[in-house]
């Protein structure tokens, strides 16, 4: 009874490492699924290769009409890293038509391309199919022969034109063509700087744009003052005639007065030197001067007379020539009053002097 259940567990523990073995052994990859729209996919199969840089990746496993266009759906290992704005190209690396799609650039770094996304018709490129290349070179050639365009003999003429044109020229054709090249050349070492000037006139138009009203009224103002000009056009000629005729004279008048010129200019620096050194001077007499004119105009009364106050401010007895007369007469002005109060001078003694009398 002991052999039994012994003999029954180890077939089960075999059975299940087969299983395991089996499930490592065929299990599916880990994938990634992404999908291409093309314009046409012909020479495209289901199995044909996906490539980085030439070298297989992936598979195709699925094609789908979809309208005016066909999509592809690829499945790549789950590790392989795809920029997020890769391309996809239908690739014929023979003359055999045995294509593949190509995806490019590899990834260098950056966002990568997630699960599932599609690459859209605008970053899918295939080449033209033989039969359409036949077809559209037909199409020209009977368009341009003698049913078509050539059929009035315009045609061979212009080719005559040309051949004429051309006969002889080909060296400076030549030349023409090498010179083209390098000029084109130097505009592609200069990219960075043409397109820096671009941006700067982008930015430059969307300023006008922005202040279009400001612009059309500079715009306005300018046509104004242009047509102004153009009817003051004689007064400015004369204006212009004037003043040439101005230069010339004192032209003149320097060439035979320069050292009399410079010696009087000499003299006013001098002058100049001088006012600056009174200058605390001419200020105070700059303001001293409205008041003492003012004071001036009102000492005239308007009888044309000139008006005279005399204060006095003191007595006379503090003067030793005056002090014997106070003692004999006491006026006023000795005993002290003028000190505080001001006596004037008797109105009809100063109109006696004002008049002359």
């Amino acid at each position: 009874m002991t052999a039994k259940p012994a003999r029954a567990l180890s077939l089960l523990a075999v059975a299940v490492l087969v299983a395991a073995g089996l499930f490592l052994v065929v299990r599916p990859e880990p994938s990634m699924t992404v999908h291409a729209d093309f314009a046409q996919a012909d020479g495209l199969f289901v199995g044909s290769d996906v490539a980085v840089l030439g070298v297989p990746v992936g598979r195709v496993v699925e094609i789908e009409p979809r309208g005016d266009r066909v999509r592809l759906t690829m499945s790549l290992p789950a590790d392989t890293d795809v920029p997020a704005g890769a391309e996809a190209w239908v690739a014929s690396p023979t003359v055999v038509p045995d294509q593949y799609i190509e995806l490019t650039p590899a990834y260098t770094g950056g966002e990568k391309m997630a699960d599932g996304a599609v690459i859209p018709t605008e970053r899918t490129r295939s080449p033209i199919a033989w039969d359409t290349l036949v077809e559209s070179v037909n199409d020209l050639l009977v368009a341009l022969g003698p049913d078509g365009a050539g059929k009035d003999g315009s045609l061979g003429r212009m080719i005559d034109s040309a051949a004429g044109l051309l006969d002889g020229r080909g060296e400076k054709l030549r030349e023409a063509i090498l010179n083209i090249s390098q000029a084109s050349q130097v505009a592609l070492d200069g990219t960075p700087d043409a397109e820096a000037l671009l941006e700067s006139v982008d930015a430059l138009m969307e300023i006008l744009v922005e202040n279009q009203s400001t612009v059309d009224s500079l715009t306005r103002s300018v046509n104004d003052v242009a047509g102004e000009f153009a009817r003051q056009e004689r007064e400015v000629e004369q204006a212009l005639t004037s003043l040439t005729s101005v230069l010339r004279e004192v032209a003149e008048l320097t060439g035979k007065h320069g050292d009399s010129i410079a010696d009087s200019v000499e003299r006013l620096a001098d002058v100049s030197v001088h006012l600056g050194e009174q200058q605390a001077e001419l200020t105070e007499l700059m303001d001293t001067l409205p008041l003492a004119a003012d004071n001036i105009t009102r000492a005239v009364t308007d009888e044309q007379k000139l008006r005279i106050r005399l204060d006095i401010t003191t007595n006379l007895s503090q003067f030793d020539r005056l002090r014997p007369l106070c003692a004999e007469l006491p006026l006023p002005l000795c005993d002290g009053p003028g000190i505080v109060n001001p006596i004037p001078l008797p109105p009809e003694l100063a109109r006696g002097w004002t008049e002359g009398e």
